[in-house]
């Protein structure tokens, strides 16, 4: 018996990708799929009588914020978006996931609740929503900066952190992008910068203000099964009250099942912690300095370079939306988003057809009030200009 995971994989073809679609085809499948989901989201009305589930569309983002027991949420949530779990699966396709993997079993009761609620309101098969978690591979820059204080020709700034997700078929991903906010009793308001029937956490913020963000290593060795990452981070983001208490909790045994980086950070600090084989392994950002994070091994990547030379301790959000620009992985940058944990702030900008996230438009999102459990509504997001991009590090002098 096996179930089979999203088969979703960075890189791939520039004509043909990985579920075998020209690019045409999945940008034309990209429309359709996000004129479906405004279509059922603005038609579903709360269908769990035992949660409480505020939704709406803002400049194209689904908005979802579930209050409730895991189950409860699993369930509305699975109801509400059902169309769009079923079409991720189908798009996706399936690598085999033998039904006995420890990965699985390492699943946290509660999220396990959860994903198990949502697979059965969705009509899908449990074991293949319950592997979708674990094949989530980000190639991505991320970047903390330290808060600066005000000076009479300019107004401080809280610390804040930019980030790319590189990932494919970007296409796909960007216009099935939503915005989740889990309100269990008992733990922490999480925010999730995902997709339809995933309950963990790649991007994510919860209502102390810790935001967290995994990123691929390179220069990882696998490590023996254990919990899938995303969800190890949300479960970290539900009872962390500051990026130091995230930490310990991330690095904590039993060890999840994956070497990646995942950067933490809040007002103050960030820390940038990983796995080996060895143990845990963690860098704390030096006060009033930038902690910049790629896929390579720590102090050697390009694109980590390239962030320390464009973002000084200083930088104000427009240069840090600009260096953006200038770091993503060609073809796949799917989102790009600055998250400020004083705020309680979230930009998110998306990509469209051919046009990489970081190009593109920016959704301001006040999350505070969602984490309080209010209904979202589409005047909330304020959407701002692209901002003008800078070299790829690819191209231009010093490019590698």
């Amino acid at each position: 018996m096996v179930s089979h995971a999203w088969a979703i994989h960075p890189g791939g073809d520039p004509v043909t990708d990985v579920c075998g679609m020209t690019h045409r085809n999945r940008y034309l499948a990209a429309v359709r799929w996000r004129c479906a989901v405004l279509a059922v989201f603005a038609a579903i009305a709360n269908s769990a009588e035992d949660a409480v589930l505020h939704h709406t569309i803002a400049h194209g983002l689904p908005i979802l914020v579930a209050s409730g027991e895991y189950a409860a949420i699993g369930k509305a949530l699975g109801t509400a978006q059902l169309p769009t779990i079923h079409a991720m699966l189908a798009v996706a396709g399936g690598a085999p996931v033998p039904a006995g993997d420890p990965r699985l079993a390492a699943i946290r009761p509660g999220h396990r609740a959860e994903i198990t609620a949502a697979a059965q309101a969705a009509g899908v098969p449990v074991a293949v929503l319950l592997a979708s978690h674990l094949v989530i591979e980000p190639r991505c820059t991320a970047v903390f900066v330290p808060a600066t204080a005000g000076r009479p020709a300019a107004p401080g700034r809280p610390a804040t952190v930019a980030r790319n997700m590189d990932f494919g078929p970007a296409d796909l991903l960007a216009a099935a992008t939503c915005l989740h906010v889990w309100r269990v009793p008992g733990s922490r308001a999480v925010a999730g910068v995902g997709w339809p029937g995933f309950s963990g956490v790649i991007s994510g913020m919860n209502d102390a203000g810790v935001c967290g963000c995994v990123l691929l290593n390179f220069a990882g060795n696998p490590l023996p099964p254990g919990e899938p990452l995303p969800l190890r981070l949300r479960a970290c983001l539900e009872q962390a009250g500051n990026a130091a208490e995230a930490a310990a909790l991330f690095t904590a045994r039993p060890a999840p099942g994956s070497d990646h980086y995942v950067l933490f950070a809040d007002a103050s600090t960030a820390v940038l912690a990983w796995w080996t084989a060895t143990g845990p392994q963690t860098e704390r950002a030096v006060p009033g300095t930038v902690l910049a994070v790629d896929n390579e091994p720590r102090g050697t990547g390009e694109r980590e370079r390239r962030l320390r030379a464009l973002v000084p301790a200083d930088a104000d959000e427009t240069a840090l939306r600009q260096a953006l620009t200038a770091v993503f992985l060609k073809g796949i940058n799917a989102q790009s988003m600055v998250l400020s944990p004083a705020n309680r702030e979230l930009s998110l900008a998306l990509a469209v057809g051919p046009t990489p996230a970081s190009h593109g438009s920016w959704r301001d999102l006040k999350l505070a009030p969602w984490f309080a459990g209010h209904a979202p509504e589409p005047g909330q997001v304020t959407v701002r200009a692209p901002v003008k991009p800078l070299t790829h590090y690819t191209e231009g002098p010093g490019a590698p």
